[in-house]
């Protein structure tokens, strides 16, 4: 996917499926609110702008947060072995949407909206299907 910063999606596809209904529903549902930023395209004014894509941010901070308590339950329920890592590198990713939501007026929204994108398409999406995946893969064996 290339970004215009105008027409560009952010779809969740079968392929990112982890094989865990409930943990898929979550990243879909993720990438559904993300994908609301692109209507900042359709605000002309700046203050609105700014102040849109924060709430589409907020909003996007708020459910990555309980996506991961819900996925660190799961590895500990699980005794998955690399969950403190993983729970580290899922603090960095909040790390990484909370400066992009605090600095929207430094940066700009398209600077912004950019980021948002790079976050989920190249950053998040990578997290699960090498991070996530390998959850699933655990679960999987242990059961065989």
């Amino acid at each position: 996917m290339k970004w215009d910063g105008k027409n560009e999606r952010l779809e969740w596809t079968e392929e990112y499926n982890i094989d865990n209904q409930k943990m898929d529903e979550e990243h879909k549902k993720l990438f559904e609110i993300a994908s609301k930023a692109n209507n900042v395209n359709k605000i002309s004014n700046p203050k609105e702008k700014e102040e849109y894509l924060r709430t589409v941010c907020m909003e996007l901070y708020r459910e990555i947060r309980k996506h991961f308590n819900n996925e660190e339950e799961y590895m500990k329920f699980h005794h998955y072995p690399n969950t403190q890592a993983h729970q580290v590198f899922h603090e960095t990713l909040l790390d990484k949407i909370n400066f992009i939501m605090v600095n929207i007026n430094i940066t700009g929204t398209s600077t912004a909206h950019h980021k948002l994108y790079y976050f989920m398409q190249k950053i998040y999406l990578e997290h699960v299907l090498k991070e996530d995946i390998k959850i699933s893969q655990f679960i999987s064996n242990k059961r065989e």
